[in-house]
């Protein structure tokens, strides 16, 4: 099973409802880096998809929820405005660029660890 995409009038859509982890993460991270000139994508998914929005914030994209069926979490992606999210933007531009420094994993400094 492979995700299914399409344009409609607001934009790309991908539906990756029914493919087993890590394949939606893939098919949209695919799409995001690389589809030039992309400014709106729209994912339709069967959960919260978790591990995805770190992954938008290191390319200093945000995610939306719109209003779906019962079974469906839609989501519409998009590119963070540099002006209204320049810390963002600039941590995203950083995690792509090659020689920016590694950045460690875990929780953000002073937040209680959750595994304990």
């Amino acid at each position: 099973m492979t995700a299914r995409t399409w344009t409609d009038r607001d934009g790309l859509h991908v539906d990756v409802r029914g493919l087993q982890p890590p394949q939606p993460l893939v098919a949209i991270l695919r799409l995001i880096d690389g589809t030039p000139g992309l400014s709106v994508l729209t994912v339709h998914h069967d959960r919260d998809p978790q591990l995805l929005y770190p992954e938008l914030a290191e390319r200093a994209w945000g995610a939306d929820r719109q209003a779906a069926p019962d079974g469906e979490v839609r989501l519409r992606l998009a590119p963070l405005d540099p002006a209204a999210h320049p810390a963002a933007a600039a941590a995203g531009r950083a995690a792509r660029s090659p020689s920016a420094p590694s950045q460690p994993c875990g929780p953000p400094e002073g937040a209680a660890d959750s595994r304990r």
